[in-house]
């Protein structure tokens, strides 16, 4: 056995007690089949992220460019700088 410490959020942390308490288990005993589950269906931890509308409008108009061949390749930095502009400009 190995002893863990966490920090937990208090609501969460009562919330898991109390899910404890109807199951009859400890605290513990909640966390580590949670964990054991996580790790047999691989947990997905990724955050989904959601592109904002001005993002799909310039992929929107990346395709458009490229559909008409009028991509320009950039350095790293160059792209960077033009990626800058365009915020700025973003209303």
């Amino acid at each position: 056995m190995t002893t863990l410490s966490i920090e937990l959020e208090q609501n969460l942390a009562q919330d898991l007690r109390t899910a404890a308490e109807r199951l009859g288990i400890s605290l513990a005993e909640v966390i580590n089949r949670f964990l054991q589950q996580g790790l047999q269906n691989e947990l997905d931890l990724h955050e989904e992220l959601t592109p904002t509308p001005q993002l799909m409008e310039w992929i929107k108009e990346a395709h458009e460019a490229h559909e008409k061949g009028e991509l320009v390749a950039m350095s790293w930095d160059e792209a960077l700088a033009e990626l800058d502009r365009m915020i700025e400009e973003s209303p």
